[in-house]
């Protein structure tokens, strides 16, 4: 079972030069569930395709309960460890693509973020 939460947030930007001009952008909350080891891969949704300054929150709901504590390979992020229940939230502010895994599970427990420009 997938749960997406969007949140959308506007920003208004004023140009004094020419008047006032207003621009939105949308920045997104994005879900991601730690499912555990048995609903292979783990996380729910696996890959997401992101904007900069989108957030992602991961929500421990793994059945048995137990902690996770992931990290990206590239050594981007690291989270904390996540206990049953609990979530923790990253926002990202450049493009790229991060695998990322569960550090005590790191061939089973696998996902991908890919972040792109706002226009994308």
């Amino acid at each position: 079972m997938v749960f997406f939460f969007l949140v959308y947030s506007t920003h208004c930007y004023a140009n004094s030069s020419s008047g006032t001009q207003a621009t939105q952008a949308k920045e997104e909350i994005i879900t991601v569930q730690i499912n555990g080891l048995v609903q292979p891969p783990g996380f729910s949704p696996a890959f997401l395709t992101l904007h900069i300054n989108d957030t992602v929150v991961f929500i421990n709901h793994a059945l048995p309960a137990r902690s996770y504590t992931l990290s990206a390979d590239d050594g981007s992020f690291s989270s904390p460890s996540i206990p049953a229940g609990g979530q923790w939230t990253i926002t990202f502010h450049a493009p790229g693509s991060h695998t990322y895994r569960d550090t005590s599970n790191t061939s089973t427990m696998v996902g991908e973020l890919m972040i792109v420009a706002q226009n994308i």
